[in-house]
């Protein structure tokens, strides 16, 4: 899954975690410039997301959208290979 931040207010993080609360990540910015990214969600089920101030104070809105991405390709490369 790719977390994409959209749009928020200054200071905000964000988390989410499995039925189990294994996180898949936490403590990540959503300040418009840093995206959690690709994650590999280690479980199937239920994930809960937990968005809170940075000093657990603020508040405001955001907006962010989660995307399925297919699998990253692998393959080997030897030195003097055209890739």
């Amino acid at each position: 899954m790719f977390f994409d931040e959209l749009d928020s207010g200054c200071c905000f993080r964000w988390a989410a975690a499995d039925e189990d609360d294994q996180l898949a990540f936490q403590d990540s910015s959503l300040d418009g410039n840093n995206n959690v990214g690709r994650v590999t969600l280690a479980r199937g089920g239920v994930y809960t997301i937990q968005v809170y101030g940075a000093r657990r104070m603020e508040t405001g809105s955001y907006r962010f959208v989660i995307r399925e991405v297919p699998e990253t390709p692998v393959f080997d490369i030897s030195i003097g290979d055209v890739v």
